[in-house]
Order: structure tokens, then sequence, then C-alpha cells
């Protein structure tokens, strides 16, 4: 695909039934077929409101990491894909001040935990390719908001996106088949699930027996704990600093009153002294920051 498709790179003309011309070739990148694979799951699962699949489309696009905790990733998906398919429903309607930020504290005392935890863990990358991917539709919107002010790309968009959701499997009633059958719970991966299960059944008894015996120790995961443990450690390294500043400080006091040939160690004192103590202040900002963070994700709803 074409990376700056303005019109002095490319242009379109009416024969038959409209072509596109390139002048230029300069910047151009390619989706892989494992990426394109992954943006039809994707636009399929916003779609379908599946948000375990919109979490799979993304880990096979690359953007989300493997191997990550993902409950609270799928939390955060589900309650904005909720909240993208109501005000999709209910159009785009004006709200207030007041409003919004009755929105903020609702989400915040929803998800708040959830935002930390992802903030920490930091699940989500950004291939290079999808920084031609948005250069090239931004430049697509430019030229077409030029051309006409109503130009909006998701309603042109729309019909071809629906396209592509209908083709998913490679036609439109293959893919209302496939439908049907995960709404009525008969796909191939139903029936195997059924056929499998005392499989499974019997392998969780053995488990609850390992966990039982003390074989199996459950890991659980406490988002307070981590936190809590966070600030202790920035805490922690503002006293060792400030320990050390107090000691340089210490040191300089005693060569200051020694004498005239020890000016030059007071003065390495002082000044190492003074690097420690603006390393203390540093390390309380951080401290401050984060309590600051703290606070503003773990808003009660009023």
């Amino acid at each position: 695909f074409h990376c700056d498709p303005h019109p002095g790179n490319i242009a379109v003309d009416a024969a038959n039934g409209g072509r596109i011309i390139y002048y230029d070739f300069g910047m151009m990148s390619e989706l892989p077929p494992v990426v394109k694979k992954g943006l039809v799951d994707l636009i399929f699962g916003i779609y379908e409101g599946e948000i375990v699949e919109v979490c799979d489309s993304l880990e096979t696009m690359g953007v989300l990491r493997p191997g990550v905790d993902r409950v609270s990733v799928e939390k955060i998906g589900k309650y904005f894909l909720s909240a993208f398919r109501r005000s999709y429903s209910q159009g785009n309607q004006p709200t207030s001040a007041e409003e919004k930020k009755k929105e903020i504290n609702s989400r915040l005392a929803t998800i708040g935990e959830d935002l930390l935890a992802v903030g920490d863990d930091q699940p989500f990358r950004f291939p290079a390719v999808f920084t031609f991917v948005f250069r090239s539709f931004s430049t697509l919107e430019g030229v077409g908001k030029a051309l006409d002010s109503g130009y909006d790309l998701t309603k042109i968009a729309a019909p071809y996106v629906k396209e592509l959701v209908d083709m998913r499997d490679g036609s439109i009633f293959l893919s209302a088949v496939k439908s049907i059958q995960k709404r009525t719970r008969l796909r191939s991966d139903d029936i195997a699930a059924v056929v499998k299960q005392p499989d499974r059944v019997r392998y969780m008894e053995g488990v609850l027996r390992r966990i039982e015996s003390g074989e199996l120790k459950p890991r659980v995961r406490v988002l307070e704990s981590e936190r809590s443990f966070k600030r202790m450690a920035l805490v922690q390294e503002g006293m060792c600093v400030a320990m050390v500043a107090l000691t340089f400080m210490n040191i300089a006091f005693v060569l200051s009153t020694a004498g005239y040939k020890f000016i030059l160690h007071a003065r390495i004192a002082w000044l190492s002294s003074l690097v420690f103590g603006i390393q203390t202040l540093v390390a309380l900002a951080k401290v401050r920051k984060f309590d600051k963070k703290l606070s503003r994700y773990t808003t009660s709803s009023p």
C-alpha cells in the first residue's frame, strides 16, 4: 500500500469505472498475511462483540504481547467495546462538561484498577507498519476533507467492512452458516468440547487432588499488594539517596572545620551532597506522582 497518497503521488480518473494512477512509489509498505488475517478477525470480533476474539486478533497482529496477563486487558476492552457499541447505536449526541466528568469518574470507578495494572504491565506494543497505515489514512482524510467538507471515511468504509465480515469465510452463505452454528453452539469446537468433557473433568479432578496434597500451589495476583510494593520501593530509593546525601553533608561539615588543607575535600563532599540531595527531591517527586496517579485511578464513583 502507498504510505503517502497525496495528489502529488497518486491520482484517479473515470476510465473503465475508475482507475488509480501512481506517480511515485517512494514510500510504500506491506501488510503481511498474518497481520491482514488479524485485522479481519479484529473487525469481526468488534462486530460480534467478542472481546476474547478481539484480544486474540491483537496478539496475532503483534499489538498485544503473547503471554501477558489478559484478565485486565479483556475487562478494559469489554468496557470500551460496550461503550462504543452503545454510542454507535445512539449516535453522536453532544454532552456537557459535567456529563463528561461523570462519565470519566464512572469509568475510573469501573476499570481504574485494571487501567493501573495495564499501565504497569505494558502489554501493548506498536508495530512499525501501523505507523505507515495511520499516515496513509490521515493523508486520505485530509485530501477528502479538502475536496468535500462532508467527507467521512468511516461512512465510506462501512459497506466494505460489512462485505469483509460477510466474506470472512470465503462466501456469505458459509459465513452465515458458521454464525448460526456459533449462536446455537453447534460448531465443531463445541461438539469436540462435549465429547472431551469427561477427560477434562478427570483432569480437573487430578489438579484438585494435587492442590489438596500440596503438590500444586495456586498463585493469585493481588493488584493492591503490587502497588504497595512498588510504592515501598520508591520510598526506599528516596530514603537511601537521602541517607547518602546526609552522610556527605556530615563529612563536608567535619572537613570544613578541620582546616585549610582539607578545603578541597570539603568542597567535593559538599558537591556530592548536593547531587544526592537533588536525587532525593527527584525520588520524592516520583512518590508524589505515583500517589497522585493512584488516587486518580482509584476514585470511587459519586
